[in-house]
């Protein structure tokens, strides 16, 4: 994704390029230590917005779809949430159409800037897994996402 920003002229600001967590050691409390350093980042970034991305897991195998998250009362961060859903319903793969949900996440609570969880599918649907397993999926959710995100910063 950074690569498309950049192509873009887009400056962006990772928290992480890889999956080694930002806790230092593996204490208690290491979770929240990783998630301190990621708001660190992005509230000292002077960045316009935040988007995090992750994969899903739900108890019912039923559940598919890719789908963001604002914090409930940020007008910007559901703005930003809402116009990365649109993109997410209208890719080509999209297994089905999904709202835009307000969530309660430290990440999203702790953000100064519009910030938006984006869950790219759920690996406990074998459909989904499979499709997050292709690159020509992983393609699409990236240019839905960077749409997405030209389009917020365009308003």
């Amino acid at each position: 994704m950074q690569e498309k920003f950049t192509k873009l002229n887009v400056l962006t600001v990772m928290t992480r390029s890889n999956s080694e967590g930002l806790y230092g050691d593996t204490q208690p409390g290491f979770k929240k230590r990783d998630l301190q350093k990621r708001i660190e980042i992005i509230n000292s970034s002077g960045a316009d917005l935040a988007i995090s991305i992750h994969q899903n897991k739900y108890e019912s195998k039923s559940r598919r779809g890719a789908q963001a998250f604002f914090k409930k009362g940020n007008e910007k961060s559901e703005r930003l949430a809402k116009t990365i859903q649109s993109h997410l319903n209208g890719m080509r793969l999209s297994p089905r159409i999904l709202s835009h949900l307000s969530g309660d996440y430290y990440l999203l609570n702790e953000s100064k800037i519009p910030t938006a969880i984006v869950e790219c599918g759920f690996l406990s649907n074998p459909e989904d897994e499979a499709l997050l397993l292709t690159d020509s999926y992983r393609n699409d959710l990236t240019d839905a996402i960077v749409l997405a995100c030209l389009q917020f910063l365009s308003v």
